[in-house]
């Protein structure tokens, strides 16, 4: 069904979603400042993160039922209301769940998805408009909220323009990381990360090309940084590098550049809609800035989405050798 009617199972995360932010809304939360009460996860950053999806996958459905015809009028104009509140509900959530590390993902995805809608396949008429009302009533939207950003990000900025003034001066990369890991005054997010990523480079740097394998873990042990008492890393990664170093690295950029050019290509080929690739790449994207400061890849939302991502590439791939658009090699 996935393959031969794909708006089926779309319209079922579109509604399955709908009801999932509802139910997660924590209204107290977001008028009083305080971080929301997760529901459906064990952590409020795994939940930002979920509702950040969601944010990124709900225009690009509505703007591909505002230009096709092969759906009834009243469920296509029910699915857009549906599609529109599920994004605000979702951005709602996410500030309510604090999680500065999503807010810039969704600064930097969600304004890329709203450029490239309002560019691409010859659909400016038509969503210039729409798009145009949603960009303005997103920035009303964080207009509002930006006092309670910017009292949840202020100590972190600080601090990481502190480190920065460090590094780029005098002290050094290393002195100036283990001067803010010992600073007090630093929120204590930070430091733990500092004292993370700084333990695993450190052991990444016995074996940078192939990575420690499953034995980093034991090295782990006796780390340089033990009072971050985690074998979760907070960066993805650092977490496939420690593992498989360099060559680990370039394998999962090699995988994701070709699969984002197997989707653009099946975009311009008519194979899948444009709305498709806008998703795809967008979600990307804000999952990539995501795992900068989370180690969202070790975990159930994280790997099932990499797996979801690489099986569309592919699937987008012998959809095109299915059009004749590839030509059917082998090596034997």
């Amino acid at each position: 069904m996935a393959v031969h009617r794909p708006f089926i199972p779309v319209a079922a995360f579109v509604l399955i979603s709908f009801v999932m932010v509802l139910y997660s809304i924590d209204p107290a939360a977001i008028v009083e400042g305080h971080r929301a009460e997760v529901v459906f996860h064990a952590n409020p950053i795994h939940a930002a993160v979920a509702q950040g999806m969601m944010v990124l996958c709900m225009l690009p459905f509505a703007s591909y039922l505002l230009r096709t015809g092969g759906v009834h009028s009243t469920l296509r104009s029910s699915l857009i209301v549906i599609a529109v509140v599920t994004l605000f509900v979702a951005l709602a959530n996410v500030y309510a769940l604090k999680s500065k590390g999503v807010w810039l993902a969704l600064a930097v995805a969600l304004p890329a998805q709203l450029l490239y809608m309002t560019t691409t396949h010859g659909a400016r008429r038509r969503l210039v408009v729409p798009i145009g009302v949603v960009a303005i009533a997103v920035a009303v939207t964080v207009s509002f909220a930006w006092h309670g950003i910017w009292a949840a990000t202020d100590d972190t900025a600080l601090a990481v323009g502190e480190l920065w003034s460090e590094v780029t001066g005098s002290a050094g990369v290393a002195r100036g990381v283990d001067h803010m890991i010992h600073n007090e005054a630093a929120p204590g997010g930070v430091r733990e990360r500092l004292m993370l990523w700084a333990s695993a480079v450190l052991i990444w740097a016995e074996n940078p090309i192939f990575g420690k394998g499953v034995a980093w873990l034991i090295d782990w042990q006796t780390r340089v940084y033990p009072d971050a008492d985690y074998s979760l890393l907070h960066n993805g990664y650092l977490e496939i590098a420690i593992r498989y170093g360099v060559v680990g690295l370039a394998f999962y950029a090699l995988l994701f550049a070709w699969t984002v050019r197997q989707v653009w290509r099946a975009k311009r080929e008519g194979i899948v809609d444009p709305a498709a690739f806008s998703t795809y790449t967008a979600v990307l994207l804000f999952f990539a800035i995501t795992i900068l400061s989370n180690s969202n890849v070790r975990l159930a939302i994280g790997e099932s989405f990499m797996w979801f991502s690489a099986a569309f590439g592919f699937y987008c791939y012998y959809r095109r050798q299915q059009e004749g658009r590839i030509k059917v090699t082998t090596w034997i």
